[in-house]
């Protein structure tokens, strides 16, 4: 199962230990960066140094992929994300990842067709 933690303090840290231990995969999004670097060293969960409402560190995180969100923030923030939001979330994600790969390409066919055009 893929989780996702926000709240890397000593309830996020904890239950990522519990959990990688139990044989699933974790993300923590931590906003500390002094709490991100303990649990980089330990090595075992991906960790995003960031905020846990913000899309960029969600995506990040593999918001698209997750099975489970454990809200462990030491404010309201986390408490915020309910299931139907990260629903919500994870399809905006994939439609955001989309739109970037179809950009993508399309910079690639312009380059390609500046190359072309200047021989």
């Amino acid at each position: 199962m893929y989780i996702i933690i926000a709240g890397g303090g000593k309830v996020g840290s904890y239950l990522a230990h519990l959990l990688v231990g139990k044989g699933h995969d974790v993300a923590v999004i931590e906003h500390d960066a002094g709490a991100c670097e303990a649990l980089s060293d330990w090595g075992k969960a991906l960790v995003i140094n960031g905020d846990c409402c913000d899309l960029g560190a969600l995506i990040d995180a593999g918001i698209e992929k997750t099975d489970r969100f454990a809200a462990v923030t030491g404010d309201d923030a986390g408490a915020e994300l309910r299931e139907t939001d990260l629903k919500v979330l994870a399809a905006e994600a994939a439609r955001f990842q989309h739109r970037l790969v179809f950009w993508q390409r399309r910079l690639r066919e312009f380059e390609s067709a500046s190359v072309t055009n200047s021989e």
